[in-house]
C-alpha cells in the first residue's frame, strides 16, 4: 500500500519534526490548532483528505464555496484537534487563537519567579538577562535581537522596548511579553 506524502506547515517540504514543519500529536490542543491555522491556503485539500474524515464531496464543497480561507482552515483545525484532544478542546482551541490573533493576552499566563538578589539596588535587571532569566530567550544575543526588532514588549500596556542597553524595574507581576505567543508574569521570590 502506497500514500502521498503529507506536506509540512511550511506547504512545501514533507512534514517532519527534523524540519520544523510538523503539527505533533501529543502537543497541547492550542499549539495544534495555531500550526493547522499557519498552512498555506494550497495544501488544505490535502489535510482535510489525510488527516480528517470529512467526506471528500464536502471538501470539494467548501473548498470550491469561495469562503474566506481563514474559514475553512478553522474548520480543518477543529476537526484535527477535535481527534485527539476532543470537542470541546478545539473550541477553547480556536478561541484562544482568535483572541490571540487579536493582540489579547491568553487566559492563562505562566508565572516565573525571580530571585530578589539577582536585581541591582534599585530592583532593575538589563532587559536581555531579565528575557533569558524567564526563559523567554536561550540567550542574551537572542535576547538582544528580538529587542532590537521590537519584538519586545511590558506591562498592560505593552510598552515596546527597543534599547537592549535598558534597565526595567522588575516589580511583582510585570507581564513580559516577546513577540505574539511568548508571554510570563513576574514574581518576586
Amino acid at each position: 500500500m502506497t500514500m502521498p506524502i503529507l506536506v509540512g506547515t511550511d506547504g512545501t517540504r514533507r512534514m517532519g519534526k527534523s524540519l520544523g514543519n510538523y503539527i505533533g500529536v501529543a502537543e497541547d490542543a492550542v499549539t495544534q490548532f495555531a500550526k493547522v491555522m499557519s498552512i498555506p491556503d494550497e495544501p488544505m485539500r490535502q489535510f482535510f483528505t489525510l488527516l480528517t474524515e470529512v467526506p471528500l464531496a464536502e471538501v470539494e464543497s467548501l473548498l470550491a464555496s469561495g469562503q474566506n480561507p481563514r474559514d475553512i482552515k478553522e474548520r480543518l483545525g477543529k476537526e484535527i484537534v477535535t481527534q485527539y484532544a476532543g470537542a470541546e478542546a478545539a473550541d477553547h482551541a480556536a478561541n484562544e487563537f482568535r483572541r490571540r490573533a487579536s493582540g489579547e493576552d491568553p487566559d492563562e499566563i505562566a508565572d516565573v519567579a525571580i530571585p530578589r538578589d539577582q536585581l541591582d539596588a534599585e530592583g532593575r535587571m538589563f532587559l536581555p538577562r531579565l528575557l533569558v532569566a524567564l526563559g523567554l530567550e536561550k540567550s542574551t544575543s537572542d535576547a538582544r535581537r528580538d529587542i532590537e526588532g521590537g519584538g519586545v514588549n511590558l506591562g498592560p500596556d505593552r510598552l515596546v522596548v527597543k534599547d537592549p542597553k535598558a534597565a526595567v524595574d522588575v516589580i511583582d507581576g510585570l507581564l513580559v511579553r516577546v513577540g505574539k505567543r511568548k508571554i510570563v508574569r513576574v514574581r518576586l521570590a
